[in-house]
């Protein structure tokens, strides 16, 4: 069977469905955290960023496509076919340098620099995936994953915002800056 050449703009065009999509979703996260205000603001806004940023990691644990994915008949697939979860998890970490992302995709549009580092590629979907769409992947695996990645981000984001509030502390002011 002749797999289908990937295209630069089928790329970005994926990617900005995927960016956009995720924006739709946290609209009314970011009305009620409009709203509130006081520390259960500041706790919102982290598990808002904590939901946001795991959505965005674990946008294609679905068979391996996202739904920008979806709508151009493209899936990701490791390299070597081992189906590790994990690696298209950790793959999309590499977003957050997207200007390098985007450089890389031009050169090669089926692989991007996360994809690169970590085996993994784009390729075209086959006909009977894009019909059945199923789901091939275990749920409860994909469940798992995405709260062990919501809670390591929550960590994460957690100990940015104590340290943050550290450097903002009067006596760690006098301390280190005085």
């Amino acid at each position: 069977m002749d797999k289908k050449e990937i295209k630069f703009y089928q790329r970005l065009m994926s990617m900005g469905i995927d960016f956009y999509s995720l924006g739709i979703i946290m609209i009314p996260f970011f009305l009620i955290a409009w709203i509130l205000d006081g520390k259960i603001k500041i706790f919102f806004m982290i598990f808002e960023f904590t939901l946001l940023f795991t959505l965005w990691l674990c946008k294609d644990l679905i068979n391996g496509r996202s739904l920008g994915k979806r709508m151009v008949g493209h899936k990701l697939s490791s390299i070597d076919n081992t189906n590790i979860i994990w690696k298209y998890i950790v793959r999309n970490i590499f977003t957050l340098i997207w200007p390098i992302e985007i450089i890389f995709c031009m050169i090669n549009p089926s692989r991007r620099l996360g994809d690169l580092v970590f085996g993994t590629q784009v390729t075209s979907a086959e006909e009977q995936e894009r019909k059945s769409d199923t789901i091939h992947f275990q749920v409860k695996a994909i469940i798992l994953n995405f709260i062990v990645t919501f809670l390591i981000v929550l960590v994460i984001t957690s100990i940015i915002w104590y340290l943050i509030q550290s450097l903002n502390n009067p006596m760690i002011k006098l301390l280190f800056y005085s």
